[in-house]
């Protein structure tokens, strides 16, 4: 039997911070001015590809691809910025982005298909579908379902390395709580092999890849006919502090983490998995309705924070959003998409400092107020005083950045900015940080 393997990747929301240099702007190919609607409004596409460069500049975000889905179809998608920067090399339709987590979105939706067509079973304990001899030594193995794999809440620890790595482990007991775990989905997608009789490489590029046209989305980095163009056309990852990362090279699919593809083609699949066309509505209120709450985004008077049949939840009054985070390392993706009103967003970069656009990229399109999502890391969402003064270092360099925090009557910054300020000074600066430490000392 496959195991895979990968190296653990911290899923909490990053609070690392980056160097705000300057990038210099690509130009865009279009030539005239053309407009799209979003949420109901006409928005121009120049001003809205300013405003994304703009911020792209101001947080130092190399690459970014973005599509926007209004009543269910992508009414816009477009790439900014460098694939590469060293090279010079622009973004653009065919670079490839990871999506790391999202894709497990493949999963989800077959999984669902097949629930809903009477070939899986929620409740049936897995076991049943495929032993799995990596957890037999343990009784509660008998207990978990295709809903708990699913859902996160099997118990299962995300990946091996974070414990015993000749063993994969519970962490709890099955069915207590949210525990998010690739294992989990990899234990998942051998089931999928086993009641289809097929690699989970042939029923992806099957049921999704070839019917959605997919054409620019790959399982592995390395194998099979289109090796070389996954080569080619990969964005280089840029982790904390614009640290090169070449990324994720897996010659083999990994389907909790290891898709290569674009904004736009994890549109459609989303799009695909909740337009009515291949999912009942029975099965998609099932993938919408809490299995668990979050432990990592507590619930608020207006918000509650859940996981469903393989999507996480924002559920408030007048909306319900899913949503769902990709982190490899130099790469962070996100999308956010309400299936009642039928409108969304993807984003992908190659910057593990991407997440600190994405309330600024809600507010220009579908406008779920995601700032409240991200209240905990408010000056660490687009804009803030931590982007300006962070670009002042970067274009005007330190003297005038000190200068600009120097305390006064009329310098009053939060102190939650100035040690975001010290903690990426710390990295690429001592002398500035050792400065900013002397005005701050008592502070």
């Amino acid at each position: 039997m496959k195991k895979y393997r990968i190296k653990k990747i911290n899923l909490n929301k990053l609070l690392l911070c980056t160097i705000g240099l300057l990038l210099i702007i690509v130009p865009l190919d279009a030539q005239t001015e053309q407009s799209f609607k979003s949420n109901g409004t006409l928005i121009s596409d120049v001003n809205f590809d300013a405003e994304i460069n703009t911020m792209r500049n101001r947080i130092g975000i190399p690459g970014v691809s973005i599509a926007i889905i209004e009543d269910n179809k992508v009414v816009y998608s477009q790439q900014y910025g460098w694939s590469h920067l060293e090279k010079k090399k622009p973004v653009d339709n065919e670079t490839l982005f990871e999506a790391a987590s999202i894709t497990k979105m493949f999963l989800v939706y077959v999984v669902n298909r097949l629930v809903d067509q009477g070939n899986m079973d929620l409740d049936t304990p897995v076991h049943q579908y495929l032993d799995y001899p990596e957890l037999s030594y343990d009784d509660r193995y008998k207990s978990l379902t295709t809903r708990m794999l699913l859902s996160h809440t099997a118990g299962l620890e995300n990946w091996t390395t974070e414990n015993d790595p000749e063993k994969l482990e519970f962490v709890a007991n099955p069915g207590s709580g949210f525990t998010y775990s690739g294992e989990a989905y990899h234990y998942l997608a051998e089931v999928v092999s086993t009641i289809l009789g097929s690699s989970y490489e042939d029923y992806v590029e099957e049921m999704i890849l070839k019917p959605y046209h997919l054409n620019n989305t790959y399982l592995n980095y390395g194998g099979g006919l289109f090796g070389n163009r996954v080569k080619n056309h990969h964005a280089m990852g840029y982790t904390s502090y614009r640290k090169e990362f070449e990324g994720l090279q897996n010659k083999e699919s990994i389907p909790a983490s290891g898709s290569h593809t674009n904004a736009k083609d994890v549109a459609q699949l989303i799009i695909h998995t909740f337009s009515g066309a291949h999912l009942s509505e029975k099965q998609q209120q099932k993938m919408l309705a809490s299995e668990t709450q979050l432990t990592f985004i507590p619930d608020t008077d207006e918000l509650k924070f859940g996981v469903g049949l393989g999507v996480f939840l924002i559920k408030s009054e007048e909306d319900t959003i899913t949503f769902f985070s990709g982190v490899n390392t130099g790469f962070r993706s996100e999308f956010f998409y309400s299936p009642i009103t039928k409108r969304g967003f993807v984003y992908m970069s190659n910057s593990d400092e991407g997440w600190m656009m994405i309330s600024k990229i809600d507010e220009l399109t579908t406008q779920f107020n995601l700032r409240r999502v991200f209240k905990d890391d408010a000056f660490l969402q687009y804009p803030s005083p931590y982007f300006e003064l962070r670009n002042i270092y970067s274009t005007e360099g330190g003297e005038k950045f000190i200068s600009s925090v120097t305390p006064n009557n009329s310098n009053n910054i939060d102190p939650e900015v100035i040690d975001l300020l010290k903690g990426w000074l710390e990295q690429v600066d001592e002398l500035t940080f050792n400065n900013l430490l002397k005005l701050y000392s008592n502070k």
